[in-house]
């Protein structure tokens, strides 16, 4: 198994034999990028994450689950309902198109006639998808990347996709040659006159009056490119459109009222509130509409066609979670069956209304516990775990305390066995917790390596179960600045003078033998210029440890890879296996010998 992140913290229990995953965790984080309501009765919303694949909720995102069965890439940026079959749910992922005929239980990707997948799975990423409301088997993609505002390098493709057979089999539009490379980032079809389709795009709008065939430029009367995301009126003729300029930092709406032949800006701003993006419109009610930016400014609301415009997240209407407030909005969609009841998400969160945004609350987590002078907070979270968990930890003789390491939100940890998370390393700030490691004698003590996402890290070490850290590992100390990947202990070490071993990348294998108060290079035969994955010891015979090394080129130079083995306590290694890419290692609990590899 190529390992890249794990995702999520998760428990596994053996039922009939059979391994069964419950998540578990805090609930949010992550990049939540797309947001969908299905026009049902169940109030099944779904969400589109930039590392999670896609989330479902079937009763208005009280509860989530995660739908990623044949889901062949999960950087989702997209998500659309069929309008005819609200089980047809269509995923815009990095890696083309996928398509679910059960709400998303399956999914099967669509790529025919997309160009060939590149590295990481990314080729023609679709930032947009949307369905005739006239013919189901009628569907097209914007190619684009809403979150990196890039153009296409030479040779890349951007432009639209058309299907006639329900996603089956793609043609590129080549014409005009100026939308061919504009990154696509919204396709909406005209309520009124179905072959009308507008494309948001970074040189302006397209219009096509063909059902998406042949296409012109109608950004006339837009104050400035690039374009985001496109509203349809409850009365047909008219439409909205979010535009933005990072380099000039203006944006603002604009709206047409003439199938988007012409616009003109109803809202504007700068500084702080000019990047628009995120925009909806009551399909019920003429002239409501809802538009955001990226930033703290929020989300709005004009319920005249946006001649006026009210904030409607502001402090003390919207009720946040572990992260604090979240005003940031990178996801909105509105109920298109309650019109009152809208979701948007955030880079940590999703919300929702039910009153059209007079009041917001968290769907992702509970608070099990607020926060005493002693203890932090407990969360349970709700199903959506979206944050990529770094490491795992439970202490050896208490299955009870867990440590949940993740990218992004630091430390977590668990006192009950799983059922609730606190939040240890708040204090610490934006980072990640790449290592974890209890002291198997006693369960109070564990030291974290904890920096920013890629390193480098330093490391801390708790005497009190993660209540307060202190910092042990750094120059200082003999620690040189570099990514930790893998903590171990030495269990055969006195407990006042604790062994500690940490492969530090582009340094080598560092040791402490006073609980990680002091630090010392004890590696040779390595050599230099390394990128480990993680290092493990034999229970039996702690002297005895084997460490993986990444393949690959690093400054000019090719990294020597594998797997490593040392007998004498990390001094001397010897290579023993050639494993590609990225080995990662484990004991065997029940025979010590038995040495796994996964990459």
């Amino acid at each position: 198994m190529r390992h890249v992140a794990w995702m999520i913290g998760l428990l596994t229990l053996v039922v009939h034999g059979q391994a069964q995953w419950t998540s578990i965790g805090p609930g949010g984080g992550g990049w939540l990028w797309s947001l969908t309501v299905a026009p049902d009765e169940a109030g099944t919303v779904y969400v589109g994450c930039d590392v999670g694949g896609v989330y479902r909720s079937a009763d208005h995102g009280r509860t989530w689950q995660i739908v990623n069965r044949g889901l062949g890439n999960c950087y989702v940026a997209a998500v659309t309902v069929d309008p005819h079959d609200p089980r047809t749910v269509y995923a815009g992922t990095h890696g083309g198109v996928h398509k679910s005929t059960d709400g998303g239980d399956r999914w099967a990707m669509k790529r025919n006639g997309f160009p060939q997948i590149e590295t990481w799975g990314i080729s023609a990423p679709v930032a947009a998808v949307a369905v005739d409301p006239r013919d189901g088997r009628h569907v097209l993609a914007g190619i684009g990347e809403p979150r990196s505002r890039r153009m296409p390098k030479e040779g890349q493709r951007a432009g639209i996709y058309v299907s006639h057979d329900a996603a089956e089999i793609w043609e590129f539009v080549p014409e005009p040659a100026d939308l061919a490379q504009a990154p696509v980032y919204s396709i909406v079809f005209a309520g009124g006159r179905p072959a009308t389709v507008l494309a948001a795009t970074a040189l302006g709008v397209y219009r096509s009056d063909d059902g998406g065939a042949t296409w012109a430029k109608s950004s006339a009367g837009l104050p400035q490119a690039p374009t985001w995301e496109i509203a349809a009126d409850a009365k047909p003729a008219v439409f909205y459109v979010t535009f933005a300029d990072a380099e000039t930092k203006t944006g603002g709406v604009a709206r047409s009222d003439d199938y988007g032949r012409t616009w003109q800006a109803v809202q504007s701003g700068e500084r702080g509130d000019w990047d628009y993006w995120r925009i909806v419109a009551d399909r019920q009610r003429a002239g409501v509409v809802y538009a955001s930016v990226r930033a703290d400014a929020g989300i709005f609301r004009s319920a005249d066609g946006g001649a006026t415009w009210t904030r409607v997240t502001r402090e003390g209407n919207v009720r946040s979670a572990w992260f604090g407030r979240g005003f940031i909005c990178t996801a909105l969609a509105i109920d298109p069956r309650d019109p009152r009841r809208l979701y948007y998400a955030n880079d940590m969160d999703i919300y929702g209304t039910e009153d059209a945004g007079e009041t917001w609350a968290q769907t992702a987590t509970d608070e099990v516990s607020p926060a005493t002078p002693d203890q932090p907070a407990r969360w349970r979270g709700r199903g959506i775990e979206t944050t990529c968990s770094s490491c795992v930890a439970v202490a050896p003789g208490f299955p009870s305390l867990i440590y949940l390491g993740y990218w992004d939100t630091g430390l977590w940890r668990s006192m009950d066995g799983g059922r609730s998370f606190s939040w240890v390393t708040e204090h610490m700030g934006y980072g990640k917790a790449s290592a974890i490691a209890i002291d198997p004698q006693r369960p109070e003590r564990a030291w974290l390596a904890y920096g920013s996402n890629y390193g480098p890290h330093r490391i801390w070490r708790t005497d009190d179960y993660g209540r307060d850290w202190k910092l042990v590992g750094y120059e200082d100390t003999g620690l040189p600045p570099g990514a930790v990947w893998s903590l171990a202990v030495d269990p055969s070490s006195p407990m006042v003078q604790r062994r500690i071993y940490a492969p530090v990348n582009g340094q080598g294998i560092f040791c402490s033998q006073d609980c990680g108060e002091t630090w010392a290079r004890i590696d040779s035969g390595l050599g230099e210029n390394l990128e480990f994955t993680n290092l493990v010891l034999d229970p039996r015979d702690p002297q005895r440890m084997s460490v993986g090394i990444r393949f690959g080129r690093k400054r000019g130079q090719t990294l020597r890879g594998g797997v490593w083995r040392s007998e004498d306590g990390g001094r001397n290694w010897v290579r023993i296996g050639d494993i590609p890419e990225r080995p990662y290692l484990a004991v065997a609990p029940s025979d010590p010998s038995v040495l796994y590899v996964g990459e």
